[in-house]
């Protein structure tokens, strides 16, 4: 991960993001690196999952561009809210879904 992640930083990209499924996500920036461990849950369907948290993941940082594993965590709470709940647009949370977290 951490030689992929180096390999984008090379190139100009000034922050990567690795998602790693129920491993949770890696992230790199030109000063920092950190593994946000995934919320253990009971997966019953994956999809959307990757579309939550992307869409959580940027609401978030859009709020606070200082912490990404804040905004990191915050795309894990959510998506491990939508793959508890079959289907795509019926199983993403709500805002105060995730808050409840």
């Amino acid at each position: 991960m951490k030689d992929n992640a180096n390999y984008f930083l090379s190139l100009g990209i000034k922050t990567v993001l690795i998602t790693l499924g129920k491993q949770g996500t890696y992230f790199a920036t030109k000063n920092q690196s950190q593994h946000i461990e995934a919320y253990k849950v009971n997966a019953i369907d994956t999809t959307a999952a990757g579309d939550t948290f992307i869409g959580a993941f940027v609401s978030h940082l859009n709020k606070s561009q200082d912490n990404l594993a804040d905004a990191i965590d915050f795309g894990n709470k959510a998506s491990s809210l939508t793959v508890q709940k079959h289907g795509a647009q019926a199983s993403i949370p709500l805002l105060e879904e995730v808050n409840q977290v």
